[in-house]
């Protein structure tokens, strides 16, 4: 698709699987791309980013928290430096309502010396610990704010995405309706301040193997293994993998997760959310 003297970049967060999915999509569209891990990037010595290899397009492609960026896409807008002639685009997934979420990531970026020329909010119904989005109390008040309002199935639009992003078309910056932002945008605030605490109500059940998965998958390193079971610092992303990835289905948040069926991607496997 893409002309082959143009080099992509896409930097990639991903929780449960989704993220990651939409970005190999995407990146198997336009070819000659390079998926990153944002993740792997901030805990490389050659970060901050002044000399990461950079593409003539750079994606960033990551999950909505909140109504509002994850917090370790936050911190990496905020260091990462991308060449002034790059094609900037973005791919937001959400279970609902995205939020502001783009033009929160394009004030970042901006701060820095960049900008999104383009920018996309995709659904992915399922996605964290909330099992049917339809019927959670939180959700249906903003999906009654928003008007019901969704973004479109992250599949259906991949192609879409390549097409613009191989173009290098600008395309205006997805988000919900004003009220929303102004009310995610308070919730995400508050959001961003208590996940990062909330890790004390992580524990295992008796079927925890001590196997370290959970370790491995933690992008904050906020998880270590004594006497043979985890335990969880102060440090927390919020991104739900250890519960999601756990092979044993040994990680439980508080009573929420009790019975509940664990939510991964079908495009991704354990072996890819390690790699990432």
């Amino acid at each position: 698709m893409s002309a082959p003297s143009k080099t992509n970049v896409i930097f990639c967060f991903t929780g449960s699987g989704n993220s990651l999915s939409v970005a190999r999509g995407i990146a198997e569209e336009l070819g000659n791309t390079s998926l990153v891990s944002i993740p792997k990037a901030m805990s490389e010595d050659n970060y901050p980013m002044g000399d990461y290899p950079m593409g003539d397009r750079v994606g960033f492609v990551f999950p909505t928290y909140a109504y509002g960026l994850p917090r370790m896409v936050r911190e990496f807008a905020a260091r990462v430096r991308i060449p002034k002639n790059a094609y900037v685009f973005a791919v937001a997934s959400s279970c609902g309502i995205p939020g502001r979420v783009l033009p929160q990531l394009d004030r970042l970026l901006k701060k820095t010396g960049s900008a999104l020329h383009s920018g996309f909010c995709v659904l992915d119904k399922r996605s964290s610990l909330i099992q049917d989005p339809d019927n959670d109390g939180m959700q249906q008040f903003i999906i009654r704010l928003n008007r019901n309002d969704y973004p479109e199935d992250s599949k259906s639009r991949i192609n879409e995405i390549a097409l613009t992003v191989a173009a290098e078309k600008r395309h205006p910056l997805e988000s919900s309706n004003r009220v929303i932002n102004f009310v995610g945008g308070i919730l995400n605030r508050l959001a961003s301040v208590s996940f990062k605490k909330m890790a004390s109500n992580f524990h295992t059940s008796e079927a925890c193997k001590g196997c370290g998965t959970c370790v491995s998958l933690c992008p904050r390193n906020n998880i270590r293994i004594e006497l043979g079971q985890p335990v969880w610092g102060d440090d927390c992303e919020m991104c739900h993998a250890c519960i999601q990835w756990c092979p044993h289905e040994a990680v439980e948040y508080g009573d929420i997760t009790k019975g509940l069926p664990r939510y991964r991607n079908a495009n991704v496997t354990l072996k890819d959310m390690l790699l990432t």
